[in-house]
């Protein structure tokens, strides 16, 4: 049993998951990537073989399911409420630096979709309340897009002295979910448009793969997948 968005339900003849770990049911013709957390954003059909093609971002107008694979990263599900369109991001901070979203956006644009009518979902991740990062990544991100967040709130917080595992008092807590939903903005997609399942994969009880958490408790490489798809019409 895995996590859903109202708002993707509420669009017909599409089915997603925000998968656990060793979820049974996922569909077995399911297209996914070689995902290298880059900005690389392709379109696919049918026939294109799967698990081979580098690229963090998917997207098709096929029935065709599509997915990706997260174990922290944020597992990012579209839609759109007027035409057959379905499409998948997987971004950690890598990818949201190096414009993922952007190019994502970019694409569907391209591809003649229209933005307004997209619905998207982010999956469980990891939260702020348990990402720890150094400060020259958040230097690094408030030079290149703070200017996204100036007068409201940054999407990163001093050290926490509950984080789980802190490793240095001079550290940063990163919010992944708030760091794209600025981004998505910046591209033109509005709140109203975006759900977020608000879990984090480090600390919560339900069975998530976390990659932070296996290494700071040495437990077994455990992932989950996220999908979507049209359904045959």
């Amino acid at each position: 049993m895995g996590f859903h968005a109202a708002n993707l339900n509420s669009v017909a003849g599409v089915a997603h998951n925000f998968g656990t770990v060793n979820e049974v049911g996922r569909p077995s013709d399911l297209f996914y990537c070689s995902q290298q957390n880059s900005s690389t954003v392709i379109e696919i059909g049918k026939t294109h073989p799967t698990g081979i093609i580098v690229g963090d971002a998917v997207f098709t107008r096929t029935t065709r399911p599509i997915g990706i694979i997260t174990a922290d990263c944020l597992p990012i599900l579209l839609t759109s409420s007027s035409e057959p369109f379905v499409a998948v991001i997987h971004a950690g901070w890598k990818g949201l630096f190096s414009g993922i979203i952007r190019n994502s956006v970019e694409a569907y644009r391209g591809a003649g979709v229209t933005l307004r009518d997209l619905k998207l979902a982010i999956g469980p991740s990891i939260g702020p309340c348990c990402y720890e990062v150094r400060p020259p990544l958040i230097e690094a991100i408030e030079d290149k897009d703070g200017n996204l967040w100036r007068g409201k709130k940054a999407p990163w917080a001093p050290h926490s002295n509950e984080l789980p595992h802190p490793l240095n008092k001079d550290s940063m807590c990163l919010d992944l979910k708030l760091y794209c939903c600025y981004l998505l903005d910046q591209e033109g997609l509005n709140c109203s448009q975006i759900e977020l399942v608000d879990t984090c994969t480090y600390c919560s009880d339900i069975k998530l793969g976390s990659y932070r958490r296996r290494n700071h408790n040495s437990e077994e490489k455990t992932f989950q997948y996220s999908w979507i798809k049209l359904s045959d019409r």
